[in-house]
C-alpha cells in the first residue's frame, strides 16, 4: 500500500531538523525535496499493510515538528482477495437481504 502525504512544519529551527532527520531515518518514508524556507514536505509511504500506513502516519503526526498532516493519495494494490470486501472471508452479494423499497 502506497499513501502520498503532506506534512506542514513548525518554524522552529531545532524542532524542524530533529523533524527532518527522523524521517530521513525512516526506509518506509521517502522525503521529498525540502528547502530551508519551506514549511510543507511530500512524504511518501510504502508499506504492505494498510495498518502500517496508519500507523506510520500517526507516528509522522505525532513529531514534535509537525504542526499538521495531510493525506493527499493512497493507493491499494491488487490482491489475489481485493475483490473481497471481507478480509479473509467470503462475500457473496446474493446471500444479502433484499432491499425494501417504499411505493
Amino acid at each position: 500500500m502506497i499513501a502520498g502525504v503532506v506534512a506542514t512544519l513548525t518554524d522552529d529551527a531545532v524542532r524542524l531538523k530533529t523533524t527532518l532527520d527522523e524521517f530521513v531515518s525512516r526506509p518506509e518514508l521517502e522525503v521529498g525535496k525540502f528547502h530551508a524556507t519551506d514549511r510543507r514536505i511530500s512524504l511518501t509511504i510504502d508499506m504492505p499493510q494498510r495498518s502500517g500506513v496508519e500507523d506510520l502516519t500517526d507516528w509522522i503526526r505525532s513529531r514534535r515538528g509537525v504542526v499538521f498532516v495531510d493525506v493527499v493519495c493512497v493507493h491499494f494494490e491488487e490482491t489475489d482477495d481485493a475483490a473481497d470486501p471481507i478480509p479473509g472471508g467470503s462475500f457473496n452479494r446474493h446471500a444479502l437481504p433484499p432491499q425494501r423499497t417504499t411505493g
